[in-house]
């Protein structure tokens, strides 16, 4: 497992821990965030001014389904991933979602 450092604000969002102190990652985790990263590139062209987002969802070790924001006002990448899974015919129970931003608080144009 490897350290993330503190960083520089505006890095990837595979670097930035969430609590401030240095938080271990590992190798799976690392990968996982950059497929979401790779994933999130799906959107871009399409959702300005909203950023490009992307989801992985794993379980077992595997991805199992993959979202992303698509269009400006559709849905979030978690909720594509979660329909991906269904329309694969996997439980998303007990699966890590490795997301590109941190979940919305809030309700805006999607509900």
């Amino acid at each position: 497992m490897g350290l993330i450092p503190r960083i520089h604000p505006f890095q990837s969002p595979l670097q930035r821990p969430a609590s401030g102190r240095d938080v271990a990652w590992s190798e799976d985790d690392q990968q996982f965030m950059r497929r979401a990263i790779e994933v999130a590139e799906k959107g871009r062209g399409r959702v300005s001014p909203n950023p490009l987002v992307g989801c992985v969802l794993v379980k077992d070790g595997k991805e199992i389904a993959q979202g992303w924001h698509d269009h400006l006002g559709g849905l979030h990448a978690e909720q594509m991933a979660i329909h991906d899974a269904e329309a694969k015919g996997m439980s998303v129970n007990g699966a890590t979602a490795y997301v590109t931003l941190e979940p919305c608080n809030h309700f805006g144009r999607t509900p």
